[in-house]
């Protein structure tokens, strides 16, 4: 299904006339019914809920279930199995009716999910290249579709820093402090998920504001806990590292996490900010392109090298340009494990042979003593 689709058009304009359509074909027939209208509830968010979602508090919220076009193209999975099922229990003609609208509906939720992955990948790419105002649309775009998804909210945050950054004039601080807590509010849904961009994203510009708001101490004490824990983003916004590099050598995740590096070191020197960068960044020249990498503050100057792994593939490390980073070893390979017998294969051993019995005890010879008398002394006399 493409771009031009009529029945995608009409979706993304107003979706609630599609899903009553398609609906009216599959719950004709009550035991799909019940099944169905789950799968409707969360291909749809109605112009209420979307308003509900924004302004209301959690319990308060629509009883109805949110939009999730993944989830509901699960589901429709799970319903062709139902239909199946019950194939012979309904007419050949109304069987045919209901699997078509089934797989037009599939196909429609189908097209939206895909385009709306691609519209995040086009936004995080321009995000990553330094270009975050074109970003702005695409993601307003998709927040207009889902005000709950955190990286749709991130269009209401971008809004408020770039117009910050620009100063002319200065965003009034109810929406600096908005902006931050919707940043927060990012922040908290990613941690301790797979999105380890998006979750320092959103805690560099937690950060950000607070400078912009006049928070220093805020910033301070934040860096300064990281430190301690050596818990920064140098340290957990990388990728694996490659054979050889020196241990002190730490590899960014992609292009979008050097940007985000450089702003999260730019906090160090903000007024009212006295605690030391715990990483620094460094470019090192291997061939046409340099290699950005993270390190300790101390680490000594970095240099490349052309390293083969253990499996003959060529890679360039980065290594310690005055010789410290040890030679990388080779692993050992791993003990093959030792035989064990099959009890079931196990034969009878023979049992060994009973000790011979010991000899019969005879008494000693003995001899009585020779019995000789005593020599006799006179006792002594006075």
């Amino acid at each position: 299904m493409n771009e031009k689709d009529p029945d995608l058009i009409a979706f993304r304009a107003d979706p609630k006339p599609i899903v009553e359509k398609y609906s009216a074909v599959v719950t004709a027939r009550g035991e799909f019914r019940k099944a169905w209208e789950e799968i409707a509830d969360l291909s749809w968010d109605s112009a209420e809920d979307k308003q509900a979602y924004e302004s209301l508090p959690r319990d308060r919220w629509p009883t109805r279930l949110r939009v999730d076009h993944f989830k509901a193209l699960g589901n429709l999975a799970d319903f062709r199995k139902l239909l199946a099922t019950n194939k012979s229990v309904v007419a050949p003609d109304q069987f045919k009716q209901i699997e078509t609208a089934v797989t037009t509906f599939n196909n429609v939720l189908s097209a939206l999910a895909n385009q709306n992955m691609a519209k995040n990948r086009l936004a995080t790419y321009y995000r990553e290249s330094g270009q975050p105002e074109k970003s702005l649309p695409i993601l307003a775009e998709l927040f207009a579709e889902d005000p709950l998804d955190p990286n749709n909210q991130m269009a209401l945050v971008l809004v408020t820093y770039i117009s910050a950054l620009k100063g002319n004039p200065m965003p009034p601080k109810e929406e600096l402090q908005k902006a931050r807590g919707v940043a927060a509010s990012i922040r908290d849904l990613k941690n301790n998920g797979t999105d380890k961009v998006g979750y320092w994203e959103a805690y560099t510009l937690v950060l950000e504001f607070s400078i912009m708001l006049g928070e220093p101490k805020v910033v301070n004490d934040t860096l300064s806990f990281m430190r301690r824990n050596r818990s920064d983003m140098s340290r957990d916004m990388v990728s694996p590292p490659l054979w050889g590099d020196d241990k002190r050598v730490r590899r960014p995740m992609n292009a979008l996490s050097v940007e985000l590096a450089k702003r999260f070191l730019s906090l160090h020197v903000q007024q009212g900010v006295t605690e030391k960068p715990a990483f620094k960044i460094v470019e090192v020249a291997a061939g046409a392109e340099p290699v950005v990498v993270f390190t300790d503050p101390d680490a000594p100057a970095l240099a490349s090298k052309v390293m083969t792994t253990p499996d003959d593939d060529e890679v360039t490390s980065i290594i310690a340009a005055d010789g410290s980073t040890p030679p990388p070893v080779k692993p050992e390979p791993p003990k093959p494990a030792e035989a064990r017998e099959d009890p079931a294969d196990a034969k009878a051993k023979p049992a060994a042979p009973a000790p011979a019995p010991a000899a019969e005890a005879k008494p000693a010879d003995t001899k009585p003593a020779e019995a000789k008398p005593a020599d006799a002394k006179p006792a002594d006399t006075k």
